[in-house]
């Protein structure tokens, strides 16, 4: 999901309309709209979390490449 807030505001005007009406995609069968929508306390923390996440997996997987270097160099 992109927030308004994030666009930068250059692209604002001429993105305004796809954000609060949404883009038609078809997918096979199925037409689905993606919408932005408003940020509330409850999904900032949802994104909060899964920031955390990445970044720890991220983190482990970078540990686990470092370790295998460190064993195929030896």
């Amino acid at each position: 999901m992109v927030l308004m807030q994030d666009v930068p505001e250059c692209m604002h005007e001429d993105m305004q309309d796809e954000f609060e009406y949404g883009i038609s995609e078809r997918v096979g069968n199925i037409t689905m709209k993606v919408r932005a929508a408003p940020r509330t306390p409850e999904n900032q923390e949802r994104w909060d979390r899964r920031h955390e996440a990445m970044a720890a997996w991220l983190l482990a997987q970078w540990e686990r490449e470092q370790l295998r270097r460190i064993a195929e160099s030896n």
